[in-house]
């Protein structure tokens, strides 16, 4: 596994050839001047390593900067759908000013060009390596996280069902009241806070799990940036390396599968109106273990209870929403993830299609940049997602009847290989 210093050391190299191309640029319109060339050529030239230098800005703003300027979002996009084409271009210039001084004998030209030539063309490879590196990083750190949840996740209804509704209220009882906090700590030191209270109840939802991983990062890759992200107030997850750098990680221990993944697993919606909760660079800290100190003494944990099933998770659900209808909104059912390859499962030239998400996510996010499931999958879930209100309302009905009162049947969405409930409606949820 590579080591946290040679990932420093790569994502340095990427920073420093990328913080060159203004002066690539001015060194090459220069050479093609005094070598007589036509300007046409050095123009195309310099439009192609403009944007590039546009995007390499843009990147370098990580997340929720384009919302308040439209035009900054179609710059943007513009700007990464034509990275590709523009890196070419560049290649193909600098090849042609190396000809041009190797005719004219010009062996210190040469031997400059070839060395621009060499770190130009290996950015996209470099990128892949160290993206590489961080998702073996990032698979052990969701290892580590998911171990720390025993429960499982308070927010979906198949770990509530795992835990006989356990997660779920040990959740509201006790983790998102935050009243263990001795102070009301900000940044790093605040996820670590939360990151402890919430692995000693064994459960969490996305936010704890995001403070966990950034905790596991913390103390196993010093020198690394890493950063709590919330993206478009409907998930959080950790980002290992700059914040929407094609090198860097979305690491995500709340979802079952696709659990990293690269950039583009999340989609130009997220980008607009994204933010950062915290962010740092890490150095080997053991964030929980600080944060200890402001928290006050935590109670023991309640004996284990017995699984139930899926539809009496549900209805233990909508009984406690008749108390706190907010609930409904933050109780989330996975859906199975699409069969085809991504950057966790399979060749990382192939683009990231993004983390499983609810049905009722998933409809939230339909127009968004990124596929979530199959075009097949598609249909069912948006199938499934139309009858949600018809489900609700079964589940209402039941849902308050004594306890031993038989149950009428309850309409069911059944994807391929599990049950799915379609149990809430759509919503805009702030977390998972």
């Amino acid at each position: 596994m590579t080591t946290p210093d040679e990932m420093n050391t790569m994502q340095r190299w990427l920073d420093n050839i990328r913080g060159a191309l203004r002066l690539i640029r001015d060194q090459a319109t220069e050479l093609n001047h005094s070598f007589g060339l036509p300007t046409h050529a050095n123009a195309e030239f310099v439009a192609a390593i403009d944007s590039l230098i546009a995007l390499d800005q843009y990147r370098r703003r990580q997340i929720g900067w384009a919302a308040q300027n439209p035009y900054d979002s179609l710059a943007f996009k513009e700007f990464k759908r034509r990275e590709k084409s523009n890196h070419r271009t560049v290649l193909e210039y600098l090849g042609r000013l190396r000809e041009t001084a190797h005719s004219s004998r010009r062996a210190d030209i040469v031997q400059r060009l070839d060395a621009t030539i060499l770190a130009m063309a290996s950015i996209p490879r470099r990128e892949k390596e160290l993206y590489r590196a961080r998702r073996d990083w990032g698979r052990r750190i969701v290892a580590d996280t998911r171990g720390a949840y025993s429960l499982g996740a308070a927010n979906q209804i198949e770990g509530i069902a795992r835990s006989g509704g356990q997660s779920l209220r040990l959740h509201l009882e006790h983790i998102s009241t935050e009243r263990y906090a001795t102070h009301q700590l900000s940044g790093i030191l605040q996820a670590g806070q939360r990151a402890a209270i919430s692995q000693h109840f064994g459960t969490a939802v996305c936010d704890e799990y995001a403070c966990y991983a950034m905790t596991e990062a913390y103390r196993l890759l010093p020198g690394t940036l890493v950063t709590v992200v919330a993206f478009a107030e409907v998930h959080v997850g950790l980002v290992i390396g700059p914040v929407n750098h094609p090198e860097s990680v979305h690491v995500d221990a709340w979802t079952p599968r696709r659990s990293v993944t690269g950039s583009d697993s999340y989609g130009m919606k997220d980008i607009e109106t994204g933010r950062v909760l915290y962010q740092g660079i890490a150095d080997g800290r053991d964030l929980r273990e600080e944060a200890r100190s402001y928290i006050h003494p935590l109670p023991d944990l309640p004996p284990t209870v017995p699984s139930i099933t899926v539809r009496e998770a549900v209805h233990l659900v909508h009984r406690l929403a008749e108390h706190d209808p907010e609930i409904l909104e933050n109780i989330f059912h996975v859906t199975r993830g699409s069969d085809g390859c991504n950057s966790d499962s399979g060749p990382d030239d192939i683009p990231a299609e993004g983390h499983t998400l609810s049905v009722e996510a998933f409809t939230a996010h339909a127009g968004n940049e990124f596929l979530i499931e199959s075009q097949e999958e598609q249909g069912i879930y948006l199938d499934a997602a139309r009858v949600s209100e018809k489900t609700l309302a079964a589940s209402m009905r039941t849902a308050s009847l004594p306890s031993g009162t038989p149950s009428q049947p309850m309409d069911t969405a059944v994807t391929s290989g599990e049950e799915a409930v379609c149990y809430v409606p759509r919503h805009d949820a702030h977390r998972r």
